[in-house]
């Protein structure tokens, strides 16, 4: 399955898991695989807010003016973070391959 098939797959399911009764929602997170684990712990484009996600279209200013507690830390670190991986994917082929150019190993 490709990466865009993958993403769509966990947002969909997402999204129904949510509107799911409780005791739906933990049976079927039992059911999940670990990389969908992991997956939704990192998938802030899932998890964040409407107004947490990047303004479509091509801009200069990204203005949030926002309350306390709104996640305005959390959503900068999240989108520098997708810069990131951005750039990793273009360059490397591989999370091992990334991790071999990004971390220094003793």
């Amino acid at each position: 399955m490709s990466e865009g098939a993958e993403a769509g797959r966990r947002a969909w399911l997402l999204k129904a898991l949510a509107d799911a009764p409780p005791e739906v929602q933990r049976r079927v997170w039992k059911e999940l695989s670990p990389g969908d684990h992991r997956a939704f712990a990192y998938a802030w484009e899932l998890l964040g807010e409407q107004g947490q996600q990047e303004p479509a279209g091509d801009w200069a200013v990204w203005l949030m003016m926002a309350g306390r507690g709104f996640g305005k830390t959390r959503t900068g670190a999240e989108w520098v973070l997708s810069l990131i991986h951005i750039r990793c994917r273009r360059r490397s082929a591989t999370m091992d391959r990334i991790c071999c150019q990004t971390i220094p190993s003793p």
